[in-house]
């Protein structure tokens, strides 16, 4: 009898189609969160609109621009989806293996991190040596000192230190790489020859997770969601069978997200995550494994999606800040007139150049930093 798993990873393989789905998701969720940001410094929050200018399709702009935390959540599931899953496939497949897994994790990471973490934090220390320290990213004196920029570069923003300077969103990724550091070993006894060894790194990364929820609550949290995508590359069923209504599923949760918080509390990213999988399931296993239409824009896009998420609030603040003359960034203006477009559109512009010019220099030579230190672990092993 076939064993359950080898159907399985021939179901996970990613067809074209599912490919540029997963494109589309991971820009879209990247301009999401810049779209919450900028928003939420241009624009007065809601409940501070005037009566007279309420309407309904103002109402769903906000919606639509409050989905930041939503397009996070979709992160750590497309993250499972492609990590986390491949992982698994390898392993199942004998084929894995530990130091060529890192050198690609790392790679990855850090092309674009550390030049982030640099050019980040250039552009926030100028903006409060001209103007004054802000509280535009929840920033502190201590998001500035040299412990925390090395705490940001070793991923533990969150756990020991404050993100760095404005640069809130590093928090998510400080979860995504020890998400990275984590599997593999949590799967140790499947794939380490030394059985002995496999239990206590088991053990030990248990141990960890266990040492980082109680640092940050939010963790444990956030890797369930990750392990659902995981979960979903070698799941074999599909709970809702067209790939639209599913989606659409999903994106509905998304829009009612904030009124479900209070009724469901810390389950509800779960719930979303849930049919993000689901969605991500019946895209899979569709019949029609064509690419939807723009998958080649999706894919150009798609790799600069990173670089955007990374770059983007310290280069909002800074511009805000330095145009205004303002030591607190936020412009709060009220949603009429021409003012709030075009800063809006002057801000959006000058952001998706930036992070397009710093992913043609840097995310895009990921390849060759792989490269790089695949040539020094193998001089390091002679």
């Amino acid at each position: 009898m076939t064993p359950w798993y080898t159907s399985a990873l021939k179901d996970s393989l990613i067809s074209k189609r599912l490919s540029s789905v997963l494109d589309l998701t991971r820009w879209a969720s990247a301009v999401l969160v810049l779209l919450y940001h900028v928003r939420l410094n241009v624009i007065v929050q809601e409940p501070m609109i005037l009566n007279e200018l309420r309407s309904a399709w103002l109402h769903w702009f906000y919606i639509v621009t409050d989905c930041g935390a939503q397009a996070v959540i979709c992160f750590f599931v497309l993250s499972g989806f492609l990590v986390g899953g491949s992982t698994v496939i390898e392993i199942r497949k004998g084929v894995f293996n530990v130091q060529r897994y890192f050198i690609n994790r790392a790679s990855r990471i850090y092309v674009v991190l550390l030049p982030a973490l640099i050019i980040g934090y250039a552009l926030d220390v100028y903006r409060v040596s001209a103007l004054g320290l802000s509280t535009a990213g929840g920033e502190t004196p201590a998001s500035y000192q040299s412990t925390t920029f090395l705490a940001n570069i070793l991923s533990l923003q969150g756990f020991v230190s404050p993100t760095l300077g404005s640069n809130i969103p590093l928090w998510s990724l400080a979860f995504e790489v020890w998400f990275y550091i984590l599997w593999p070993f949590l799967l140790s006894l499947f794939w380490m020859n030394s059985k002995r060894i496999a239990v206590i790194m088991s053990v030990v990364t248990i141990f960890t997770i266990v040492l980082m929820m109680a640092k940050n609550h939010s963790f444990a949290s956030s890797f369930i969601i990750w392990l659902m995508g995981a979960s979903t590359r070698v799941l074999r069923i599909r709970l809702i069978v067209k790939p639209v209504l599913a989606w659409l599923v999903a994106l509905s949760i998304a829009i009612i997200y904030p009124t479900m918080t209070p009724l469901f509390g810390i389950f509800t990213s779960q719930i979303l995550g849930f049919t993000i999988c689901i969605a991500l399931l019946s895209t899979r296993n569709s019949q029609m494994q064509t690419p939807i239409p723009g998958a080649a824009e999706y894919k150009r896009l798609a790799n600069y999606s990173y670089s955007l998420y990374l770059v983007h609030v310290p280069m909002l603040h800074f511009f805000l800040a330095i145009t205004s003359g303002r030591r607190s960034v936020a412009l709060e203006l009220q949603p009429i007139g021409w003012q709030p477009l075009a800063w809006g559109a002057l801000v959006l512009s000058v952001i998706f150049a930036y992070s397009f010019v710093f992913g043609r220099i840097f995310e895009r030579n990921t390849p060759q930093m792989k490269r790089i230190l695949q040539r020094s672990y193998h001089f390091i092993r002679r």
